[in-house]
């Protein structure tokens, strides 16, 4: 089943993205095996876990419920390298303005979970980060992408670490 939802997707980004397909269609591949990690990882320690409907993901932001608090996964994130999403590709809220509690990173350098309240993330951004940036290379400068609509900024962890958040190694 992933692998037609993949297909279907890498069809629509051929027809509206600039980006290369495959490597859109190698990061939605990557999102799904960690948000398979994140599963195993909350069952393992005995929690209750429920897939939402694509709906709810899609518009809310939230990929599971866990022990009634709603998650947002993110893949394959690097330490000096986590975008942080205000507006979607769509001009809608991005999933920092999501509905999910929390905003779960994976690291897979490390093997672990970070996981933050997504309301702090989202006061952060809001205090810390008034700049634009015109490319993707300084941190804590809100960018959007060429031919997209979406605002997203770019920051290291050191530059969120102190914010509270839960770390969880993996299996």
């Amino acid at each position: 089943m992933w692998l037609e939802t993949l297909n279907n997707i890498t069809r629509s980004i051929m027809g509206r993205n600039k980006v290369n397909p495959y490597v859109q269609a190698r990061s939605f591949r990557m999102g799904l095996e960690a948000e398979d990690l994140f599963v195993k990882v909350m069952e393992s320690m005995g929690l209750d876990v429920e897939k939402t409907s694509i709906d709810i993901d899609r518009k809310m932001h939230i990929d599971f419920i866990v022990d009634g608090f709603g998650f947002d996964v993110k893949g394959n994130r690097k330490l000096n390298a986590i975008w942080l999403e205000l507006q979607n590709t769509n001009g809608d809220h991005g999933w920092l303005k999501g509905a999910a509690d929390y905003i779960a990173f994976h690291f897979p350098e490390l093997n672990v979970f970070k996981i933050f309240k997504t309301p702090e993330l989202l006061e952060f951004v809001e205090d810390n980060v008034t700049e634009k940036a015109n490319d993707n290379k300084p941190y804590m400068k809100m960018y959007t992408r060429k031919d997209r609509s979406d605002i997203i900024v770019k920051v290291r962890y050191s530059d969120i670490k102190h914010l509270k958040h839960k770390i969880i190694k993996c299996l």
